[in-house]
Parts: structure tokens; C-alpha cells; sequence
């Protein structure tokens, strides 16, 4: 990659009234994520925790000339349902969004037959490193 955005959504935690240590885990998490990146990719990274996700991707992508962002695919959720917006919001500036899962997603995903506790168990199963905390594969 030619450069990185870690980011989070400030809003949306004073929205919910996330405290004050919770919000600062928050950004000590970014700034990991951040100096990880940097130092794994040898890249600059930038951290991004206001405005709209669009326009702040889109904003990034014209300064640092992208035409692609990947990032890895959300499951679910606000981020998630945000994807057609982002993915709309960039194509409109020339820039396209690319979804990455990791294999072990993809499979995981097979597992999601009904109930969190019975995917859960199929997980274990499945995925040993779950027990082990040793995943460390790469999204392709």
C-alpha cells in the first residue's frame, strides 16, 4: 500500500456516552493500530476520529492521489451498513473500494447457521487458534 487511515468514529462514542477511559482506549488502540501499520508496511498512516466516514475517505483518497481503498470486509453492523454509501460516495470521485476477507472469515462465515452459542462452539472447533490466541494470517 502507498499510504493508510486507521479509523473510528469520535461522534458516535460521545453518541452512545462512551466514558472518558473507554473513549482514551479507543484512540490508545487507534494509535497501535496506527504505529503497527506505519512500522509493518514502512508507510505513512494517519489516524482519522471526526467528520462523516465518506467524506473523510474520500477527502484522504484525493489528497494522497488513490484511485483504490481496501479494507477488510465489516460482518455487521454500522460500519457494515455504511459500505453501499462509502462505496457509492467514492466511486463518484474516482476511486474504488475493495472488501478483503481473511480465509478465515470466509469459513467462519459457513459456520453461521443459527444462534451465537452454537456458532461459537463450531468455531472452537473449527479453529484451534481461537484457544491458542495464534492468528496471525494475512486478508487476501
Amino acid at each position: 500500500p502507498k499510504s493508510a487511515l486507521v479509523g473510528g468514529h469520535s461522534e458516535t462514542w460521545e453518541t452512545f456516552g462512551f466514558s472518558g477511559p473507554r473513549t482514551q482506549w479507543l484512540i490508545s488502540a487507534l494509535e497501535d493500530v496506527r504505529t503497527r501499520t506505519s512500522h509493518y508496511f514502512e508507510i505513512s498512516t494517519e489516524i482519522a476520529t471526526t467528520g462523516h466516514h465518506a467524506s473523510t475517505l474520500t477527502a484522504w483518497a484525493k489528497r494522497k492521489k488513490l484511485h483504490q481503498i481496501a479494507a477488510l470486509r465489516p460482518e455487521v453492523g454500522p460500519l457494515a451498513d455504511l459500505i453501499p454509501t462509502l462505496r457509492q460516495e467514492l466511486a463518484d470521485h474516482g476511486v474504488e473500494l475493495i472488501l478483503l476477507d481473511r480465509p478465515m472469515d470466509r469459513e467462519a462465515r459457513s459456520l453461521a447457521t443459527g444462534g451465537f452459542f452454537s456458532f461459537w462452539k463450531k468455531c472452537q472447533r473449527t479453529f484451534s487458534q481461537l484457544r491458542t490466541g495464534n492468528n496471525q494470517e494475512k486478508p487476501n
